[in-house]
C-alpha cells in the first residue's frame, strides 16, 4: 500500500481545522501537532525524491524529517516557532508573505524544506514545512556521489547536502534534468520511527533570539522543559519532538 505525500499536505489544516482551533491551550494543540505530523513522517519516509535526465535516474530517500509550524496572529493560544525562516511580514509594505504553493521546495540557510502553508494570499493562518534532515542517495547520477556526500553511517547527516543532492547530479545541458517526489510501498511503519527533539533548535523569541539558560523565558516557558547546549552556550531545549527517523 502506498500513502499519497502531497494529498497528506494538502489536507493539513493546521489552525483552519475546527477541532484543533479549539485546544483549550498551546500545549493541547502542541500535542495535536505531534499526532498529524507522525501521519506525514510516514509518507515522508516512504517515499523518495526522483531526479531523471533521460534514462538516468536518481534517488534521494529521506530518512529523518523535521517539522516547523507557526501561527500568525497574535492570540494567547497561537503556537510560535520563532526559528521558521518563511513567516510573518515584509518591513517595507507591511504586508504578510505570501504562501507558497503547497509542496514547494524551498531553499535556505539550514537545508531545504518542503511547505505546506495555509494558502490564504492576503493573511495566511499558518506557516508549515518540513526540513529534510538526513537521506540516502542511489543511482545512476553524472558526478561521483563519494565526491559530494558522507554515508559512514549509511546516510548523509548534513541537511544543506540536499542542495547537492537535488541540484548536482546532472548538467542543464541537453533539456536538463526534473525533480519530482514518488510515494513508495510503506515498509516503515509510524510506531517505530524514532522522535526527538528537532537538531539545535533552542526556544527562540520573535526576533529569532536564542533563550539563554540564565533567561527569563516569560510567556515562551510553555515550550521548554530542560537545556541544550548549542554552539557552546547554554539554551533552553525547545520541547516539541518534531524529528522523525527511521530506525
Amino acid at each position: 500500500m502506498k500513502k499519497n505525500l502531497i494529498q497528506e499536505l494538502e489536507n493539513f489544516k493546521g489552525k483552519k481545522d475546527f477541532e484543533f482551533n479549539n485546544c483549550d491551550s498551546v500545549k493541547d494543540k502542541i500535542a495535536k501537532l505531534d499526532s498529524l505530523f507522525l501521519d506525514i513522517a510516514e509518507c515522508f519516509l516512504n517515499g523518495h525524491f526522483e531526479i531523471k535526465k533521460g534514462d538516468n535516474i536518481c534517488e534521494i530517500h529521506p530518512t529523518t524529517i523535521e517539522f516547523y509550524y507557526h501561527e500568525e496572529d497574535e492570540n494567547e493560544n497561537s503556537v510560535k516557532d520563532y526559528i521558521m525562516y518563511h513567516r510573518g511580514k515584509k518591513r517595507k509594505t507591511g504586508e504578510f508573505y505570501q504562501p507558497y504553493p503547497i509542496g514547494v521546495i524551498n531553499p535556505h540557510i539550514s537545508g531545504i524544506d518542503v511547505t505546506f502553508e495555509d494558502q490564504c494570499i492576503y493573511y495566511p493562518k499558518f506557516r508549515a514545512s518540513a526540513l529534510i534532515r538526513a537521506f540516502d542517495i542511489n543511482g545512476n547520477c553524472e558526478i561521483s556521489m563519494s565526491d559530494l556526500f558522507d554515508f559512514s553511517n549509511k546516510k548523509e547527516t548534513r541537511s544543506t547536502k540536499m542542495y547537492d543532492g537535488l541540484l548536482s547530479q546532472f548538467s542543464i545541458a541537453d533539456a536538463g534534468f526534473s525533480i519530482c517526489w514518488v510515494d513508495d510501498e510503506v515498509e516503515h511503519k509510524k510506531d517505530d520511527f524514532d522522535k526527538n527533539y528537532r537538531k539545535n533548535v533552542a526556544v527562540l523569541d520573535s526576533e529569532r533570539k536564542k533563550i539563554k539558560k540564565n533567561e527569563d523565558l516569560k510567556s515562551l516557558s510553555i515550550y521548554s522543559d530542560n537545556k541544550t547546549k548549542i554552539e557552546g552556550e547554554d539554551y533552553y531545549q525547545d520541547i516539541r519532538k518534531w524529528q522523525f527517523s527511521k530506525k
